[in-house]
């Protein structure tokens, strides 16, 4: 009495296992890099504005800048995932 699991949904399982490992690393070096830059934005920003180089509406437009290049960017990430997702895990048998 065992357990008869199929070759393909272990292949399947391990795949899905690996692809899920590799975004997690993307992701969580991405957030690195992004959590610094913000980081000295933040800064640079803050002092910008004590120093009285920048006024307040100025900031507020290069900061909206910065969430549509951030949209942006996470658009473009996810397109990748996807687009290799639908490379990965399309078999040679069940393409036309």
């Amino acid at each position: 009495m065992g357990i008869d699991i199929p070759s393909a949904l272990v292949g399947q399982i391990v795949l899905f296992t690996v692809f899920g490992i590799i975004i997690f690393a993307l992701v969580r070096e991405a957030a690195r890099v992004v959590i610094k830059a913000l980081l000295v934005v933040g800064i640079v920003l803050a002092i910008a504005i004590l120093a009285g180089w920048l006024d307040d509406s100025m900031v507020g437009r290069l900061l909206e800048r910065i969430g549509d290049a951030l949209i942006v960017g996470i658009k473009a990430v996810v397109g990748w995932v996807m687009r290799a997702w639908a490379a990965v895990s399309n078999s040679p048998q069940e393409t036309p």
